[in-house]
């Protein structure tokens, strides 16, 4: 009892010591507001993304990486030129996404390209025609935690090109914001190589091309209301097209008139069947023959209402399972009330029609019991022995840092409670002067 007594009151005497905790601040550049003003062309800026934040109401990419887009900085420019213009961030020394905005306010941006891992690096790269005296919004992203030193490039767009108009079934009306993806045959697979997305007048112009044989397939990723295609009217890039692309050359009339798509809709509530869940990711699944096993499809996560709605889905059988990855408070569950795929109840989505009332209701997960440290035993110098009570079966680790305003670090290896009392020895240096336990991994 005397050790752990002068063990608390050395936490205390030191606590009275301890320095005041000094938050970082973010890149002078982190607000939409105050961005790095950019003049002349070609030009480049150095910055950096580190402790650099999302603002509330900020646009994301609307790529299907746009959920992996993290810590922002702006940059402004604008163009003393028109024509071709490459926007990237090769040099800089992290794995960046790319985005470029026309507008003035944050909250009515329009997107006009964005990028994520330029030919299959970890820099980006944009292609757009610019118009002289046009301002342009840029903002550089972290992809998902990475943060560090950026360089971002404008310069002349000499590479090649494929460029056309994007319609709906009646061949006339164009449509917004489709994803036009150039992919190359790598003698495996068709891999991913750049994309650009269809303006108001539903044209895009996919940059950045080197000389090569390419395929291009149309997704509508942010509001799933048409089906998937492949030049020319193929539905994948296995039946596609070839389009042979010269060397600093744009290839135009690469078009496409696409079909509407089926949805499935649904809300997601709580155990109790009222309490609407937020963020629940709603997948939809269909059987794959030839590889047995189920086949992702689409996603879509609830909104503040529970709802939500899965789209750009072709006729065909699906299930659809619930998932809570953001927090991890609820079960995973298929329909109807199923513990998983195998087990699920068929969903018949017929063509061009919206599936409703694929509901779900969750099950909470039960927090384990968190374990207890029940003493502290001073054996030698800086020798201790922690003493602690968890729930048997369960694996732990055991944590330690310097102060309760610092992060806590993992020490020594995982272990699992066993019956009765658990002791852990530890040798602390000095300034480690407080321990917990956490559930592992």
């Amino acid at each position: 009892m005397k050790n752990i007594l002068s063990i608390i009151g050395l936490v205390f005497a030191l606590a009275a010591f301890a320095p005041v905790l000094v938050l970082a601040a973010p890149p002078a550049n982190d607000a939409f507001d105050s961005p790095t003003v950019l003049s002349g062309f070609p030009v480049t800026a150095n910055g950096t993304n580190v402790d650099a934040t999302l603002e509330p109401d900020e646009p994301l990419p609307v790529s299907r990486w746009w959920e992996d887009a993290a810590a922002s900085v702006w940059f402004r420019w604008t163009s003393p030129t028109t024509g071709p213009v490459q926007i990237d961030t090769l040099g800089s020394d992290f794995d960046t996404m790319l985005a470029v905005w026309r507008g003035n306010e944050l909250i009515s941006l329009e997107l006009l390209a964005d990028n994520d891992q330029f030919g299959g690096g970890g820099q980006s790269a944009v292609f757009i025609s610019a118009s002289a005296d046009v301002t342009y919004q840029i903002a550089v992203y972290g992809w998902s935690a990475s943060r560090g030193l950026i360089t971002l490039n404008i310069t002349n767009d000499v590479t090649s090109k494929i460029s056309g108009t994007v319609t709906g079934p009646d061949g006339t009306t164009p449509l917004q914001g489709i994803e036009a993806t150039a992919y190359q045959w790598t003698g495996s697979w068709w891999e991913w190589f750049n994309s650009g997305y269809t303006d108001a007048n539903g044209e895009y112009t996919i940059g950045g091309l080197p000389a090569g044989t390419y395929r291009v397939q149309f997704e509508d990723w942010q509001n799933g209301d048409y089906l998937t295609e492949v030049y020319d009217n193929a539905p994948d890039l296995d039946s596609g097209t070839d389009i042979v692309v010269p060397a600093e050359t744009t290839v135009t009339g690469i078009d496409a008139s696409l079909a509407n798509a089926s949805k499935i809709s649904g809300t997601v509530t709580g155990p109790d069947g009222t309490t609407l869940l937020q963020d629940i990711q709603a997948t939809a699944y269909r059987w794959n023959d030839s590889g047995s096993y189920w086949e992702w499809v689409r996603s879509d996560n609830t909104d503040a209402n529970g709802e939500y709605t899965i789209g750009g889905l072709p006729a065909g059988t699906y299930r659809v399972q619930f998932d809570d990855w953001q927090n991890g408070d609820y079960l995973t569950e298929v329909y109807d009330n199923a513990p998983d795929l195998d087990s699920g109840t068929d969903i018949v989505v017929p063509a061009e029609t919206t599936v409703t009332g694929i509901d779900a209701s969750l099950a909470s997960i039960a927090p384990p019991a968190p374990p207890r440290i029940v003493a502290l035993r001073q054996v030698a110098d800086n020798d201790w022995e922690i003493l602690h009570i968890g729930t048997v079966g369960r694996e732990y680790i055991l944590q330690e840092t310097s102060s309760l305003t610092n992060s806590w670090d993992d020490v020594g290896t995982s272990f699992v409670c066993q019956p009765d009392t658990n002791t852990i020895s530890r040798q602390s240096s000095a300034p480690t002067i407080f321990w917990r336990i956490r559930e592992f991994p």
